[in-house]
Formats: structure tokens, C-alpha cells, sequence
């Protein structure tokens, strides 16, 4: 395992092992590499990459480690905004790619492009890629440049890991684009950002992003996930600061995308949780709730509101996350979710609204038995049996109906543990209040 350094204070003499030998391009730095375990350290005011002549692809066909030190004290460092991969002023793609089966990190890195295209990160290949503490800035005026975590076409298998790093876009336009498996933790937008419209979109690959105490606030009013075009897109954010008047998805022609919002908010506010696909939504509710239901606080009720879109149907309806409880009984029970029609006393019949329980139902395994209460398909549907009534609810119009979801039957768990239980809606445009507890008699 060799250290190489890179500088555009060096020699530029190989094997550049030497801050005075140091490689005076990262192309050079990187050509250099001859093994697995190879680290690059690259001083973080080099200068020697701020103006590439073209568009440039590094590729690390080796496992690497590439770190941005203050020379003088070999401490970390990042280049900031004062130092910079790509160009200030022209457009310039900047892409790191890996390998196959190789694993990297770059860390305190700042990657720059100006105009029309693209920075990219673990671009190709089957590479798994983690950055840290780097400064990802899409400057000038653009209206399709992305800053892009992971594959960017089919074929490509990769991991991409981004932790406290900083994405700046000085055009409303620009988008973080992600491919493959995406985590990032701690990542920020620059305050210097512009109030983009959208915060991501989603490559040629798919994705599936996990974030966790990121703050896109600087994202302002716009919607959280693009309009998607034929890709798929699974997100779930927790602990993360959220734009003030953020739009959890946008118009979707597709069936794609699907979100799921932990703790996420544009304030101080701690409970919030919903979960959005093309076919509706469910949201932690604090203005109708039922009066002995679930608090966040000790004290303060909530519900989960459903909305469905006008594209949910009897046959593809919107399914809401699962509610669960640990159970360690294995006699026969009959649990149930209590739910509320506001504006309308008429009862939801279970062809519109019913539920799915989950429950351990084989001994010796852990296999799980799921039940419902749809009507059956080509069968005649039937009113949903009456709640524990109006009057145990809070804030609901006046006029309302209280109803129950429940198995056909009582089911009997023949193993301990979780017991679960979820509502699914082929009402088109409907709304159904939920008390996001289960029940069982």
C-alpha cells in the first residue's frame, strides 16, 4: 500500500511519495495507484484541477482512499470553497467511477462544475463509495445539471454512502440525482443555495435512498421528489430538516416513487411521520384523533390521515404503512382499527375501505398469516361494522361516522410476537381517519 501525494505546489516527480514530490494533477495522483489500499492525500488549497480543460472521468480501478490534508500539519482538511475540482466558470463534467468489486472513499473534496452538466459520484461499475465532509457546487445557469450519488446507467450495481456533505446549487434547477443503494447522514444544502423546485430525482438505475439528520431547509417551498419518468424511487428520511412549505412529491405520471418521512419537518416539530405514493398518503393528524388514542408527547393525541388520489381502485388501492404491537398470548383474539368518516355519516363500505392484519399464525416458524376484511372480489360489497362512535373522537365536523375494521373472524396466533395491522383504501379521492393502534377483544 503506497501514499501518494498530490499538489500543485510538488515536483510532479514520481512516485510522488513525497509532499515535495507530490503529483501535480489528481489524474496523475491517481494513475500512479498500483494496489488495493492505495491513499491519495491531496493538499486542500491544490489549484492544480480548478480549471480542466474537459470533461473528466477519474477512474479508481483499485480500492482507495482519497483525503484532502492541510500540508503543513497533515491534518484533515477541506478544500472549501477556495479550492476546487472541475471550474469555476465553464462547463465541465466531473465524474469519480470505481472498479469492479472495489471500494472507495474521498474525503473533504470539493467538486465543481459550471453550466450544463454533471458532478457524479460512483458513477459505473460494481463499486461501493463513501464520501465525507466534501462540497458538491453546480454553479452558473442550468436547467437539467445534477449533482448525482451512485449508478447512472443499467448494468451498474453500486453503493453510495455521502456523510456531512454539502450540495450547493446556484440555479433553481439543479437536482441531487440518485442510482443504486444511497445512504447519506449528516448531509446539508449550502446556504448559498438557490430554493431549488425539486430536491431529487432518481437515474436510470432506480434507487433506493435512506437519509438520516440531513438539513435541506435551503430547499425552500419545493417539492422533495421530481416528477419521475418510468424509474423507480423509494426514499425514507428521518431526523431531517425539511424546506418551510416542502411538497412531499410532485405530479406523477407513473406508479414509482414511494416516501416515507420519519420525524421530518421544517420546524419544531417532533412527531411528524408520513408516508406518500401516486396512489395516496398517510399523515401523523393532530386536529381529529380519538379521544384515548396514541400521544407523541404523553399527552397530545394524534391520528393518521389518509388521502388517496383519483387513481386508487378497489383492485390497486393505496396501502398505508403496517401499525404494530408485540402480542405474547396464543389464545383466540379479534383485533381492530378504529376509524373515522368526517363530513359524511355514511359508512365506507369494505369494497372502499378495509383492513390487513399480520400475525404469527404457524407454529414452529416464523412465517406470518395475513387476513382482511375486503369483500370478495366479483361479490357484492357491505357497509363496514359501526365504531366505538363519534363521541370518542375529537374535532370531526359534526357530522361523521365512526367505524371498525377488523377480520372476518378471530384469529388465534400460534407464536408470540408482533401483531400487525394496516388500512387500504380503493375509494378514489376519499379521506379516513385512523386511530394508528390495534385493538383486540
Amino acid at each position: 500500500m503506497a501514499t501518494i501525494y498530490c499538489s500543485h505546489t510538488g515536483s510532479n516527480t514520481s512516485p510522488y511519495d513525497t509532499k515535495a514530490k507530490a503529483a501535480t494533477t489528481l489524474a496523475t495522483a491517481i494513475a500512479a495507484m498500483t494496489a488495493d489500499g492505495d491513499v491519495i492525500l491531496v493538499d486542500h488549497t491544490h489549484t492544480g484541477d480548478n480549471a480542466l480543460a474537459a470533461d473528466t472521468t477519474y477512474t479508481l480501478s483499485y480500492s482507495c482512499a482519497i483525503i484532502a490534508i492541510d500540508f503543513s500539519t497533515d491534518a484533515l482538511a477541506e478544500m472549501g470553497t477556495s479550492a476546487w475540482i472541475g471550474h469555476s466558470s465553464l462547463n465541465r463534467r466531473v465524474r469519480f467511477t470505481g472498479g469492479a468489486s472495489t471500494t472507495h472513499f474521498l474525503r473533504g473534496l470539493t467538486l465543481r462544475e459550471t453550466g450544463s452538466d454533471n458532478i457524479v459520484v460512483n458513477y459505473d461499475g460494481d463499486s461501493h463509495m463513501a464520501v465525507e465532509a466534501c462540497y458538491f457546487w453546480l454553479g452558473g445557469s442550468y436547467s437539467v445539471s445534477t449533482i448525482r450519488l451512485g449508478a447512472g446507467s443499467p448494468g451498474s450495481a453500486t453503493t453510495t454512502i455521502a456523510r456531512n456533505c454539502t450540495f450547493r446549487f446556484d440555479d433553481v434547477d439543479g437536482r441531487i440525482e440518485v442510482g443504486g443503494i444511497v445512504k447519506m447522514f449528516g448531509c446539508s444544502l449550502a446556504a448559498e443555495s438557490a430554493a431549488i423546485t425539486a430536491l431529487l430525482k432518481v437515474s436510470a438505475v432506480g434507487c433506493a435512498l435512506y437519509a438520516e439528520g440531513c438539513d435541506f431547509s435551503d430547499m425552500g417551498s419545493g417539492y422533495l421528489i421530481d416528477t419521475l419518468f418510468a424509474l423507480s424511487l423509494s426514499a425514507t428520511l428521518v431526523n431531517c430538516k425539511l424546506g418551510s412549505g416542502f411538497v412531499p412529491l410532485a405530479s406523477q405520471t407513473g406508479f414509482a416513487p414511494e416516501l416515507y418521512l420519519y420525524n421530518c419537518d421544517a420546524g419544531d416539530v417532533h412527531y411528524f411521520f408520513g408516508h406518500y405514493d401516486p396512489l395516496g398518503s398517510c399523515v401523523a393528524y393532530t386536529s381529529i384523533y380519538a379521544n384515548d388514542g396514541p400521544t407523541y408527547d404523553g399527552a397530545t393525541e394524534f391520528a393518521w390521515r389518509i388521502d388517496t388520489t383519483a387513481r386508487a381502485t378497489l383492485y390497486n388501492p393505496y396501502i398505508s404503512p403496517w401499525v404494530s404491537t408485540y402480542h405474547d398470548g396464543t389464545s383466540a383474539i379479534t383485533p381492530r382499527l378504529e376509524i373515522l368518516r368526517d363530513g359524511s355519516s355514511t359508512a365506507f363500505d369494505d369494497d372502499e375501505v378495509w383492513c390487513e392484519v399480520s400475525y404469527q399464525g404457524t407454529s414452529g416458524y416464523p412465517i406470518s398469516t395475513i387476513v382482511d376484511d375486503r369483500v370478495t372480489l366479483l361479490g357484492t360489497p357491505a357497509a363496514q361494522a359501526t365504531g366505538m362512535g363519534t363521541g370518542s373522537w375529537t374535532g370531526e365536523s359534526g357530522t361523521a361516522w365512526s367505524g371498525k375494521l377488523a377480520p372476518a373472524s378471530s384469529i388465534t396466533p400460534a407464536e408470540i410476537g408482533e401483531l400487525r395491522a394496516r388500512v387500504c383504501v380503493g375509494l378514489a379521492s376519499a379521506t379516513v381517519y385512523v386511530d394508528p393502534q390495534i385493538r383486540t377483544s
